[in-house]
């Protein structure tokens, strides 16, 4: 199983609100930088390798980061232009002939399910969508809605709902199977960049038949792009 670490987005939003002029992932949040709590997940989650999908902040991440994590190789992707989430990750797909366990860089968890972390290799689903339950609805349709039986099997999920049915909110924080990660190699346009986001493959994966899962990541999930997503970061990581 590898990890992937998607931090090739510029930030623009975060850039204008507050000056910060380098990558989002290097921001830090309760004394670390946005990228050490995915580092910190995937050691956890005894990845055999972390492959770190970059755009124009490149240098400035290798330089942060460097060639390894608690004894874990590390390795650099480019996507030179940022049109999604899945075109980020194909950039990986040459490399990969194992399932894959994907990040944001600039998504961090609070109280985040740490027994889960170390337990994953026991799902004996396809695929896995970490979701939180959130106590405020307007929240999920920054993020993506997720359907799911009672028995926690994925229905559907859908990109920025603009109607809200339940607490669901999906998380950057996915694993694929290495079934699913050799279905994309096969599904991927990079020309029509279809599929285009996390939803569009996980539809399609629900689609083909794959047997998807939700599990409970953390009891809260915040994706900075705003100077007010980061200002709430750092005053949760501070309670």
């Amino acid at each position: 199983m590898i990890g992937i670490i998607l931090a090739a987005g510029m930030g623009r939003r975060l850039m204008k609100d507050t000056g910060i002029d380098r990558s989002k992932a290097l921001v830090k949040v309760g004394g670390k930088r946005l990228i050490d709590y995915s580092l910190e997940n995937l050691n956890l989650m005894q990845v055999d390798k972390i492959y770190i999908v970059v755009g124009e902040h490149k240098n400035d991440i290798v330089d942060a980061v460097g060639d390894s994590y608690h004894g874990i190789p590390i390795a650099y992707v480019i996507q030179s232009e940022p049109i999604g989430l899945i075109n980020a990750i194909s950039k990986v797909l040459p490399f990969c002939d194992t399932g894959a366990v994907v990040q944001l860089s600039d998504e961090i968890f609070i109280n985040i399910n740490t027994a889960f972390l170390k337990s994953f290799q026991n799902q004996t689903a396809d695929f896995l969508c970490g979701i939180i339950r959130e106590k405020e609805p307007e929240r999920i349709k920054e993020n993506y809605a997720v359907m799911a039986d009672k028995q926690g099997n994925l229905i559907s999920t859908r990109e920025k709902p603009t109607e809200i049915v339940n607490d669901l909110k999906g998380t950057g924080f996915c694993i694929f199977s290495k079934d699913c990660m050799d279905l994309l190699k096969s599904a991927y346009s990079e020309e029509k960049n279809v599929p285009c986001d996390l939803c569009d493959f996980m539809n399609l994966l629900i689609w083909e038949g794959k047997k998807g899962k939700c599990f409970e990541v953390a009891d809260t999930e915040i994706n900075i792009n705003t100077k007010a997503d980061l200002d709430y970061a750092i005053a949760l990581t501070e309670e």
